[in-house]
């Protein structure tokens, strides 16, 4: 059910070849990446922008080591690109989903919820004198 809910929000899993380059755009990757790391070409660069299927993966070090990989860690966007990205939400173009809403006296079960990293979407906790 969550693969499914997922896939339905954006999860992909991208391989294009052009030129004998792969680019990859994986989101909620986890797992794959010990098995998307070997398709990097030698000299290549492998570009994380996030962990929402877990921070904490498993791969092969000589695969960067032997095959010259860059390995980079990229936030996705400039402050250029967020303030566009701000400007796009501010004016309801964008909505994300919303998994759950908990109040902030509920904070706690907010905080078991995104640990179990079963759901999709933001869980939010509400601020007194907004609404969301």
């Amino acid at each position: 059910m969550q693969r499914g809910r997922r896939r339905a929000h954006g999860t992909v899993v991208v391989i294009a070849v052009t030129s004998g380059d792969r680019a990859a755009e994986v989101r909620a990757a986890g797992p794959l990446v010990s098995r998307l790391m070997p398709l990097t070409r030698d000299d290549g660069r492998w570009v994380i922008a996030g962990a929402v299927a877990g921070a904490v993966v498993e791969f092969d070090l000589r695969r960067l080591y032997l095959h010259d990989i860059s390995l980079i860690g990229s936030p996705m966007h400039t402050r250029k690109h967020f303030a566009a990205l701000l400007r796009t939400a501010r004016r309801g173009a964008v909505r994300p989903v919303i998994e759950a809403r908990y109040a902030r006296e509920d904070l706690a079960a907010a905080q078991e919820r995104f640990g179990r990293q079963r759901h999709v979407g933001k869980i939010v906790v509400a601020v007194e004198g907004h609404q969301w």
